[in-house]
């Protein structure tokens, strides 16, 4: 059943084909693979690593017929001239797909420029196109033979600038939380709220997003489940930010939606706090009462001057769907605003991937699938899409296993055509076994110790292996284990 950000606890919602799928395993092609909360087994739950397909979208003859099929034309050169246009009757395992023979938003495939590396995927793809453009240096660089298994390791200058970047980032990060926290606890008490503070913080977050997002998206993974509430709100300002820039906002803009974020929840001050740490569902009364807090929260931001429309706005409706079964008034996404319609993504996805005592927080695929199923019904599809773009299939902070068997951390996204070859912190060998960590530039197809190059397998949960994120990360620290 769909989790709604508000309870987090699968509150079905009338007409919601989520609840169809997002407690299931879903067979391939799909974009991620959940595993079904409460299942065990005898390894670690993993998220399957994603097929190339958006869900929702097979590829049949038929689709493939559904549109003009463009002209048989020779293999050719193209672009900035690493590209090779070839049939897709020539492509192999190991080739990495620059552009499609048609626009990408026609296509069934999630991101524009993707590897194809089984005989499953190179069939999607066949089934959809009848020729590809392909990276002609990767391709190349495969195939070069007699590279010795290495371990790459980073300098100590670029391990000082990354540290550099992460501390500074975290001070950003824990005084906006403080602030947030503090603020909640005086509106509880009967106390007001400090504007002006509020977008002193928010005026610096967006500063750190503009010169480390990255290093700030980091920060929203280090979730503490006691302190849901006030690091859900910055968690929330912080990724709309993110997410503001990548499509083009301005400062002003960005301002305005980061305290649209970081204040969309105040209503909560007044929820019972056992009905927001209840270990279970809520009760049909309970809900009643839970869902007050979006009206609540419009009369707590009413009180106050200083602020704009948008935060008063999104604060009544970032729990509205575009179908209109949203609540508290049911609008549709005609009647209500972009920054409500970013944030309801933003909330959604952060609630989902969240520790809570009453439920597991669901890995960053398994929250992206959700909100890609979501798309259309519950949330506006071209935000989701550049929400997803945004994330990337491998945030900065998630725990990964990798074709090798080891098990690392993603520490940066290099490329953002190519967000599924980040650098990797490799904390543990392929028994897992702590080691002394490494970074792998998956790039550069270093090759694993068997001599294939370095990829991703699957992504994991890092409570599952006991890890220390910010150790590793922050302070080059050890594991947890």
């Amino acid at each position: 059943m769909v989790f709604d950000p508000g309870t987090a606890r699968g509150k079905p919602i009338r007409g919601n084909r989520l609840a169809r799928n997002a407690d299931k395993a879903v067979s391939p092609p799909i974009l991620l693979d959940p595993a079904a909360p409460g299942q065990t087994t005898a390894r670690l739950k993993k998220t399957r690593v994603p097929q190339l397909l958006k869900p929702g979208n097979p590829t049949t003859a038929k689709s493939r017929m559904s549109k003009p099929q463009p002209p048989d034309l020779p293999p050719a050169r193209h672009g900035d001239g690493n590209s090779i246009m070839i049939p897709v009757e020539q492509l192999e395992p190991g080739m990495y797909i620059n552009e499609l023979d048609r626009p990408w938003l026609e296509s069934p495939f999630l991101f524009q420029g993707f590897p194809v590396n089984t005989a499953e995927e190179i069939e999607q793809v066949r089934r959809v196109c009848r020729y590809v453009f392909i990276d002609a240096d990767r391709h190349s660089a495969r195939k070069k033979a007699g590279r010795r298994p290495g371990r790459p390791r980073q300098s100590e200058q670029e391990k000082r600038d990354e540290r550099a970047r992460l501390q500074k980032a975290a001070r950003t990060y824990q005084a906006a939380h403080s602030l947030i926290k503090n603020m909640m606890d005086d509106v509880r008490l009967g106390g007001s709220l400090d504007i002006p503070r509020v977008k002193e913080a928010v005026s610096e977050c967006v500063d750190r997003v503009l010169q480390h997002e990255q290093a700030m998206t980091l920060l929203t993974r280090l979730k503490e489940r006691d302190e849901y509430t006030s690091q859900h709100s910055l968690n929330v300002a912080l990724l709309s930010i993110a997410l503001g820039r990548h499509l083009g906002m301005e400062r002003k803009q960005l301002e305005e939606l980061g305290t649209c974020g970081m204040l969309h929840d105040i209503g909560k001050v007044h929820t019972p706090l056992e009905i927001l740490n209840k270990p279970g569902r809520l009760t049909p009364d309970e809900f009643q009462i839970m869902k007050r807090h979006p009206t609540e929260g419009r009369d707590i931001l009413l009180g106050h001057s200083g602020l704009n429309d948008g935060a008063i706005s999104v604060a009544h409706a970032h729990h509205e769907r575009i179908d209109g079964t949203g609540y508290p008034r049911g609008l549709t996404g005609d009647q209500t605003t972009s920054y409500t319609k970013i944030v309801s993504i933003v909330d959604a996805y952060d609630a989902i991937t969240s520790e809570r005592p009453y439920k597991r927080g669901l890995t960053s695929l398994q929250g992206l699938k959700i909100l890609n199923d979501g798309k259309g019904a519950h949330f506006e599809p071209g935000y989701v899409m550049r929400f997803i773009q945004c994330i990337g299939l491998y945030p900065v902070g998630s725990v990964v296993e990798l074709n090798s068997g080891e098990i690392g951390i993603v520490t940066k996204v290099l490329s953002q055509r190519l967000k599924t070859r980040p650098m990797v912190l490799v904390v543990r060998d392929a028994e897992g076994r702590p080691i002394e960590p490494f970074f792998i530039n998956l790039l550069n197809d270093d090759p694993a110790p068997n001599g294939v190059p370095y990829r991703i397998r699957a992504m994991l949960r890092d409570r599952d292996l006991n890890l220390d994120i910010c150790q590793f990360m922050a302070c080059g620290g050890k594991d947890a284990a």
